[in-house]
């Protein structure tokens, strides 16, 4: 089981990880090799999750949302599979907790009374600098 908040759990049983080549420049090894790991979990997986919840992790995850209900991450950044298998499942549960952070909203404020005075003062204070440097033709 793998833990994503305090009540929140994956059956790692229902995770299924697929091999494919990566892409980009490499040698011969690259050619040969399949070390890039594609992650597959259905949200049905994922245990503890309200209504709300769920929906937040829809909305937060919907760039690797596909086909309605199951997310699929890739990484291809460790030449091992094993390692990527490991960085897939690291990217899934960072990607779940950031889903699941409410939002403060945020409140809105006022910039106070004597702050706009001051402002008005020194700008008033300011023109009256300026109009005594004019020249005055008399």
């Amino acid at each position: 089981m793998l833990k994503i908040k305090n009540n929140i759990f994956i059956d790692e049983a229902q995770l299924s990880f697929q091999a494919t080549r990566s892409s980009g420049p490499g040698g011969q090894h690259v050619n040969k090799v399949s070390s890039r790991v594609i992650l597959s979990c259905p949200l049905q997986a994922i245990q503890g999750l309200s209504e709300r919840q769920v929906e937040l992790v829809k909305h937060g995850l919907a760039r690797f949302i596909v086909a309605g209900d199951i997310v699929k991450l890739d990484s291809q950044k460790h030449r091992s599979q094993f390692a990527n298998q490991q960085d897939c499942t690291a990217k899934l549960i960072y990607y779940l907790q950031n889903a699941l952070k409410e939002v403060k909203p945020r409140k809105k404020t006022k910039v106070p009374k004597a702050v706009k005075e001051k402002r008005l003062q020194e700008k008033n204070k300011r023109a009256k600098l300026k109009q005594a440097r004019r020249f005055k033709d008399e």
